[in-house]
């Protein structure tokens, strides 16, 4: 749980670099944050 919290941000962080990506990314992260919890 603690790996994906810290590849999640890694990928955020990561991809905020490339605004199209930005919202998507995130969005994508919050649905998924959702079916584990």
């Amino acid at each position: 749980m603690y790996f994906h919290f810290a590849l999640s941000n890694a990928l955020i962080h990561f991809y905020e670099q490339i605004p199209i990506f930005n919202m998507v990314i995130k969005f994508l992260l919050f649905q998924i944050s959702n079916k584990i919890i």
